[in-house]
């Protein structure tokens, strides 16, 4: 497929590879990508910040810091002695109260005192609040590609997103049910996705039947310099709106597809991709 002058930058190669990353060889898919992205999501978390009061006594800890506690405290205090004065109970209730106060005196303690002193305080600190790492996603990548024809329909849209949804879908599912296959696989009997992966004999034969159907083709993505592989596709979009030729063949794709890396990177990895 020709791009004219179109810088080979601006073009993206995706082939089939195998685990490890390395082209199988066969189809290249090149296409201008009109759109792209590259997202790496990295999880930190604070596991120790439920350790602090905020956490365990969060109302309480809102009224001491806003300083709500002082004065419902005051409030309270004036309320209690009135309706204790209007129930005729006020002499027991001021000596309670003066026990009380003497006893917080002996410890030193001034509960109005503190409860004033700790408004605008936190129990936050750098120590409960350090962050550590959890682990990460694979990298996500999104890009458009734009099939266009210039000259042959079939040959520049149809046949190269034929090929990226080949790559996309289960290279083969089983058509019979796990029991039927097995007792084929164990017979010897060739089964719908009969490939030969697991060899002859009796365990073989039993992987066949526990894992019969092929997963789909592994890509690699070569677009701006970068080499980005072993990746998987999680969508192909296709636009069935566009417009085609007489013959039913697309002229014009413009085609959103999300992959990921299979494992997550490291620097090292990151480092191998330019």
């Amino acid at each position: 497929m020709e791009f004219g002058t179109l810088n080979r930058h601006l073009i993206a190669e995706i082939y089939s590879v195998n685990r490890e990353g390395v082209p199988t060889g066969g189809v290249t898919i090149k296409a201008p990508v009109t759109d792209s992205n590259l997202e790496v999501s990295l999880s930190w978390q604070s596991p120790f910040e439920a350790k602090g009061p905020e956490a365990t006594h969060p109302a309480l800890m809102a009224m001491v810091q806003s300083g709500e506690g002082a004065d419902l405290l005051s409030a309270a205090g004036g309320a209690v002695k009135g309706a204790a004065n209007f129930m005729g109970v006020g002499g027991a209730l001021s000596s309670a109260t003066s026990s009380l106060s003497g006893l917080a005196s002996s410890m030193g303690l001034d509960v109005g005192s503190l409860l004033t002193q700790s408004q605008g305080r936190t129990g936050l600190t750098k120590m409960n609040s350090t962050q550590v790492f959890t682990g990460m996603p694979p990298i996500k990548i999104n890009i458009t590609l734009l099939f266009r024809a210039w000259s042959d329909a079939k040959s520049e849209v149809e046949s190269p997103f034929s090929q990226l949804m080949q790559w996309a879908l289960p290279q083969c599912l089983q058509k019979d049910s796990l029991l039927t296959g097995a007792i084929k696989a164990l017979a010897g009997a060739p089964t719908s996705c009969a490939g030969g992966a697991f060899g002859t004999g009796f365990v073989p034969g039993a992987l066949a039947a526990l894992l019969p159907s092929q997963a789909p083709q592994m890509v690699g993505l070569t677009y701006k310099g970068r080499t980005y592989s072993p990746l998987v596709i999680e969508s192909v979009g296709m636009p069935m709106n566009s417009p085609i030729t007489a013959d039913g063949n697309y002229i014009e794709l413009l085609v959103p597809l999300s992959m990921s890396t299979l494992s997550a990177l490291d620097a090292k990895d990151w480092k191998a991709i330019k």
